[in-house]
């Protein structure tokens, strides 16, 4: 590239500024000297006549297009259109689809730019009917009772309109049709049809069930007993099994003390009442039926329950009564319930539990209640527990575990002594359990200490057994060295698609030991790089391709001698790359710098404009690249423009100088394309390219 003093021409730097920008669009010409203005809006639009048709008929499209001067240009033949997705026949399209359609086009422009749009909706109306669908399609009704129905006309396009009053139902023999309800007096299934009356479509038949006559109901109280005063609720089935409640009258007997309205029936006075329900079917006259209603006379207010406390063993029970404050015995009319229910229940008056503890005995009739207390002792000892599980710890070091002795039903058996033994279960490396092996309960409680298995395994279990103790195993756990592993990654920051290496050290130096790294991508999940084995040394290695930040660790699964493991983590940075061209010049010198002519103006098609294309890996499409545009003045660069473009699906975008007089000529000029830190990714820029407008 040839230096700044390389350079004989005269440098005027006064006006630069004005006449230097970064448009968006590739050239934009400016309004005046010193000056740049907005361009005409470059535009496509569709328009289609008539504006409303009927299913089947056809559109006449025309296109415009408006060019970047304001020129507006037929385009219609150089535009393929398509409605709702099927091709049209030139400029012309078939509307077929209720309510509206829209018509679609693409046109390409003489610079290689498409073009899309799409016309105002056009109204669409369905055709005649070419078939007809019944609502509902299966119905099923009582007998003497009607269904009705509606109708959808469809056209020969499938669209569907409300056409019920333009169609005659009519049905199979037994069935009659009135308007659009049918109706039969006779139980079985029938076909309902429907004829369109202009153009005689039909479609599928609906099918009209018609139950029997109803022969009897059947009354469900809710609840069958009260509390006087009180009331109840009545359910009606008929003998097809339909709810009747609605159309069936309700009376009770004896009338003395009750009376019923609607559905519900009240008493005031105790005693045995028959429900009479009586329902008018349309087919076989007056159907009636009867229920049975139980009144109770009013509830205790206190209930005392016996006895007032009560111990027993574990899985053991205990009866009780209950008395109201009246003096009379309800213990058949009270509910009794244990609470806490962990265990616990009662059946009648009798409860049990199997969990030791202090349980409270509630009583209740209606609103009134009483308590009485109930002691739950453990009984003997039959099993054990670990309540503290032998853990991890290297070949030769302490560790406890402390049992309890429970009964049979899992309570701790507080008063028993039995001495508890351990010995190694699962022994997966021959190891030898050393310390103190047997040891008595206290409170039904063993604890032994200072316990120790000579050689590393995985897997190990202990069992623990006692007199009279069924025996229990402990958890597996394991007796190991630990082993340490770290990572690290070479160099820590990479361009896009380059590699990285990636580094392991076992410090046991165990050969062929297997190992895994795994790495995170920046917004990804935890994925597997590599798997092998490390060398004699303990050193093993992968390459990682970079496209976005990672980050890396390493894990070791562990064996019989030496613990799992997991390394330190690393991160590799990956940072984006941004290159960079200059376009449209016409020749260049020995030491690389690019020569333009001059022009007043920079019109889209003039190719000796200085123009500068900007890439970036990976693309970036729709964010921000940024320009800096620079000139050579009193012995160093300064910046005239910074300013940014929005990156196409293409991967790059350009900026052009735009200069309206002579003083840019002789000026050394010099162009870069630079991109911010974005997601994934560090900055990076392109290299400096240097131009000269000449001539």
């Amino acid at each position: 590239m040839r230096s700044p003093r390389a350079t004989s021409r005269r440098t005027r730097a006064a006006p630069i500024a004005a006449f230097l920008l970064v448009a968006s669009s590739l050239l934009v010409a400016p309004p005046a000297v010193g000056a740049v203005g907005p361009r005409q809006a470059e535009s496509f639009s569709i328009s289609c006549s008539p504006a409303a048709v009927t299913a089947g008929d056809s559109v006449t499209c025309a296109a415009t297009y408006v060019d970047a001067s304001g020129t507006s240009t037929d385009v219609t033949s150089a535009t393929t259109f398509s409605i709702g997705g099927t091709g049209c026949s030139g400029a012309t399209c078939q509307a077929t689809l209720a309510p509206q359609e829209v018509v679609t086009g693409t046109y390409t422009d003489p610079s290689g730019t498409s073009w899309s749009g799409s016309s105002p909706s056009i109204t669409v109306s369905p055709g005649p009917a070419v078939s007809l669908v019944l609502a509902p399609s299966a119905a099923t009704i009582a007998a003497g009772t009607k269904q009705a129905y509606t109708a959808t006309a469809k056209d020969v396009y499938g669209n569907p309109f409300p056409d019920t009053s333009n169609a005659t139902f009519t049905a199979s023999a037994g069935a009659t049709c009135s308007g659009a309800s049918c109706e039969s007096s006779v139980a079985g299934t029938y076909t309902i049809t429907g004829v369109d009356n202009s153009t005689s479509a039909s479609g599928p038949a609906a099918t009209l069930t018609v139950l029997p006559p109803v022969t009897s109901i059947a009354l469900t109280p809710s609840p069958p007993i009260i509390t006087v005063p009180g009331s109840a609720s009545f359910t009606v089935t008929d003998s097809n099994g339909n709810d009747e409640t609605a159309k069936t009258t309700l009376s009770i007997s004896p009338s003395a003390g009750g009376s019923c309205s609607g559905a519900a029936c009240t008493v005031t006075q105790p005693g045995t009442y028959t429900v009479t329900g009586t329902y008018q079917d349309p087919v076989t006259g007056l159907v009636s039926g009867t229920a049975t209603l139980t009144a109770n006379p009013p509830a205790a207010t206190a209930l005392a329950l016996s006895p007032p406390s009560a111990s027993i063993q574990a899985g053991t029970s205990a009866s009780f009564s209950a008395t109201d404050n009246n003096g009379y015995d309800v213990t058949s009319w009270t509910t009794f319930s244990i609470s806490p229910s962990q265990g616990a229940s009662c059946s009648g008056a009798t409860c049990t539990a199997t969990l030791s503890g202090t349980y409270t005995i509630t009583g209740t009739d209606g609103s009134a209640s009483g308590s009485a207390a109930l002691t739950v002792v453990s009984g003997p000892a039959t099993q054990l527990s670990f309540t503290t599980q032998p853990a991890g710890a290297a070949p030769g070091q302490a560790f406890s575990v402390a049992l309890a002795e429970l009964d049979q039903f899992g309570n701790l058996a507080a008063s028993s002594v039995a001495p508890v033994s351990l010995a190694i279960g699962t022994n997966p490396s021959g190891g030898t359990l050393s310390g103190t092996t047997t040891v008595d309960a206290v409170g039904g409680v063993a604890t032994l200490a200072g316990l120790s298995i000579d050689k590393g395994g995985i897997g190990y279990t202990l069992v623990a057994s006692g007199p009279g103790l069924a025996s229990v195993t402990s958890q597996a756990f394991t007796v190991l060295v630990p082993a340490v592993l770290t990572l690290s990654a070479s160099p820590g920051t990479v361009w896009y698609g380059a590699s990285a290496t990636v580094s392991v050290h076992l410090s046991t130096g165990l050969a062929n030991t297997p190992i895994t790294i795994y790495f995170t991508p920046y917004g990804g999940s935890k994925k597997v790089l590599a798997t092998g084995k490390v060398d004699a040394s303990g050193d093993f290695s992968a390459t990682s391709v970079r496209y976005l930040n990672a980050t890396f660790v390493a894990q070791y699964a562990g064996d019989t001698t030496y613990g799992p493991s997991s390394s330190n983590t690393a991160a590799v940075l990956a940072r984006a790359r941004t290159k960079g061209a200059m376009l449209g010049w016409y020749g260049r010198t020995r030491s690389g710098i690019y020569l333009y002519h001059y022009s007043s103006s920079c019109p889209r098609a003039h190719r000796s404009c200085p123009t500068f294309k900007g890439v970036v890996e990976p693309n970036h499409s729709g964010k921000p690249l940024y320009f800096r545009f620079e000139m050579y003045r009193h012995g160093a660069w300064t910046t005239v423009v910074y300013s940014h473009s929005t990156i196409l699906t293409s991967g790059w975008r350009a900026a052009a100088l735009i200069y309206s007089n002579t003083a840019v000529r002789g000026v050394l000029l010099r162009a870069r394309a630079e991109w911010p830190t974005a997601a994934g990714n560090l900055s990076s820029q392109s290299g400096w390219f240097v131009f000269e407008v000449t001539k």
